[in-house]
């Protein structure tokens, strides 16, 4: 079995619990925190050193030293020295200026307070799939790279199944043998390994355009109307794939 690599962590958190509890929804992943401070102004030496692949930093944490960078210019002074730095933000629910402004200044990502397991892994997986720092998004849902039978129907042909290229709890990406109009409602399944019988749900194309290969139509479907049941097996199967850290 191929190693999983590791993704190294710098957590900058003001509140030594909530540092702990960050720690605790990291097991079994593959993100780990390598070191963790609870001052801003530690953020730029610790970068220096250890060269993390993600850094998260605490709104709400100050600096060691008086008149040292709070968590905004401690993120603006990184990103000015190391552009290529992948930063995260953690913040509660009052704080949604200083959020925005973090976001503005290059921030990639941002993690609700209190932490939970989902917000955690939704946070650190949504910065690392932003390509361009200049452009910082927030997901609806972690989307995993995974092969899952999705079935739909093909008016005049037999019901059709092909493998999905990546799914989360809210929707998928797959090809198909035929274009679909952007905005339709279509009746579509998917079976993952956990569930025996695939799972019928309503979805909605977000877009569909021909594919490289021009054999095929790329689409991306929108889970619109899903059983809880089914929804709570999606949710599951995204959460262990992505702690996993590899494909179905």
């Amino acid at each position: 079995m191929d190693k999983i690599e590791t993704i190294p962590i710098v957590l900058v958190d003001g509140s030594r619990p909530a540092s702990r509890e960050f720690r605790t929804y990291l097991e079994g992943s593959r993100f780990a925190v390598w070191t963790d401070t609870s001052y801003t102004d530690h953020l730029l030496p610790l970068y220096r050193t250890l060269s993390p692949r993600l850094v998260v930093v605490d709104l709400g944490a100050v600096p060691q030293a008086k008149g040292g960078a709070d968590a905004i210019q401690a993120i603006t002074l990184l990103l000015r020295e190391a552009p290529e730095a992948v930063v995260v933000v953690s913040a509660g629910a009052d704080a949604h200026f200083r959020v925005e402004a973090a976001l503005a200044a290059g921030a990639r990502g941002h993690i609700p307070r209190p932490y939970t397991f989902d917000g955690v892994l939704l946070g650190l997986h949504a910065a690392l799939g932003t390509a361009d720092p200049a452009t910082p998004r927030r997901r609806a849902a972690v989307r995993v790279p995974a092969r899952v039978d999705f079935f739909y129907r093909d008016p005049g042909a037999p019901m059709r199944v092909v493998p999905t290229q990546d799914v989360s709890e809210s929707g998928a990406r797959v090809r198909v043998h035929r274009s679909f109009a952007e905005g339709q409602e279509i009746r579509v399944a998917v079976r993952i390994p956990e569930e025996p019988r695939a799972m019928w749900i309503q979805a909605r194309v977000a877009h569909c355009a021909p594919a490289p290969d021009a054999t095929r139509f790329q689409m991306g479907v929108e889970f619109v109307e899903v059983q809880e049941t089914h929804r709570s097996a999606l949710r599951a199967f995204v959460r262990e794939r992505s702690a996993s850290g590899g494909p179905a």
